[in-house]
């Protein structure tokens, strides 16, 4: 919590706001373990894809082009990029299904369908500002953290997070009763040792290719 996971979410979160690539690479290899240990297979294979992509498989040129546009920019103010999924998702296509629902019936969705006008307004909802789902103002703000950390810190606090009993083997759920599985703990070292394990099996499967020099090592062990 304190030296892994708080870190890892502020490391990625600011990688995408700031649009720097090499943190958000960083993230990435971080959190490759922690899909592993957690059985989140979809993750685990998505990110060793990613990370064997970015470190050998993808030209220089392409590497070097993702790292340098890892997120995007709606107002060009440093620190206030979104990551590039988000993009499309709540800038592209969500403000074109807000359209086409605004649209009842059947025959005007087929109007619609058919129109060759459509064209032109997919274009302009990847250019214009206007077709945004943008709140610039003040108003718009995110909920205040301040509540759910207070009620942590007591959770911490009455638990002895920060002056814990060697001898106890459990952890402690937060916001309920019962103690997290035993799967859980130290993740991250017995998600690298898993990645460790199973890499060749993963790399044949998902590149079609071996790691030889690997192979060759174990054989003259």
């Amino acid at each position: 919590m304190f030296i892994l996971f708080g870190p890892l979410q502020y490391l990625y979160e600011d990688a995408i706001k700031f649009g720097h690539g090499i943190a958000r690479e960083a993230a990435w290899m971080l959190m490759h373990p922690l899909f592993a240990q957690a059985n989140k297979r979809n993750y685990h294979t998505e990110a060793m894809v990613h990370i064997v992509n970015f470190v050998a498989a993808w030209p220089l040129a392409t590497r070097e082009l993702l790292s340098h546009n890892c997120s995007v920019s709606l107002n060009g103010k440093d620190g206030h990029n979104i990551a590039l999924d988000e993009w499309v998702e709540s800038c592209v296509v969500q403000p074109m299904k807000n359209y086409a629902t605004g649209h009842t019936s059947v025959n005007m969705l087929q109007r619609l369908m058919a129109n060759l006008d459509v064209i032109g307004v997919v274009r302009k909802a990847y250019h214009s500002r206007e077709a945004f789902n943008i709140h610039p103002t003040t108003r718009h703000c995110e909920q205040d953290p301040f509540p759910d950390q207070i009620k942590a810190m007591r959770f911490i606090l009455v638990n002895k997070f920060l002056n814990p009993d060697t001898a106890r083997q459990t952890v402690e759920k937060y916001g309920t009763s019962g103690s997290i599985t035993v799967s859980n703990l130290d993740a991250y070292a017995a998600g690298k040792k898993k990645v460790k394990d199973n890499f060749n099996r993963k790399l044949f499967s998902l590149f079609g290719v071996l790691n030889l020099d690997e192979d060759e090592g174990r054989d003259s062990d």
